[in-house]
């Protein structure tokens, strides 16, 4: 994510990760794999929690703009927001290596 600017949003992250290959995705993929690890709490918007700290009513899940197809939390998502490592890890356990 380095290469990426702080306000950056899900488009751009879903675009980048493609573009580096780092999983063999097509774009619809890749978006479904990203709304997934939001929901999870990996990827969340820090003004917007995942459900698990918080339930977010209609009003909280649409998108800000109409052009973004994501799902919430991830559709609030910037690259500030960054990853959630501590979420990571209680998800993925094992998988998962410093």
């Amino acid at each position: 994510m380095e290469d990426l600017e702080s306000h950056n949003k899900a488009g751009i992250y879903r675009d980048y990760l493609l573009k580096k290959k780092i999983i063999k995705f097509n774009k619809s993929e890749m978006g479904s794999l990203l709304d997934i690890l939001g929901i999870c709490g990996i990827l969340p918007s820090n003004n917007y929690p995942c459900y698990d700290v918080k339930f977010a009513d209609i009003t909280w899940r649409a998108p800000v703009e109409h052009t973004n197809d994501f799902s919430f939390p991830f559709n609030r998502w910037q690259v500030k927001d960054g990853v959630n490592t501590e979420r990571f890890q209680k998800v993925f356990g094992m998988l998962y290596t410093k």
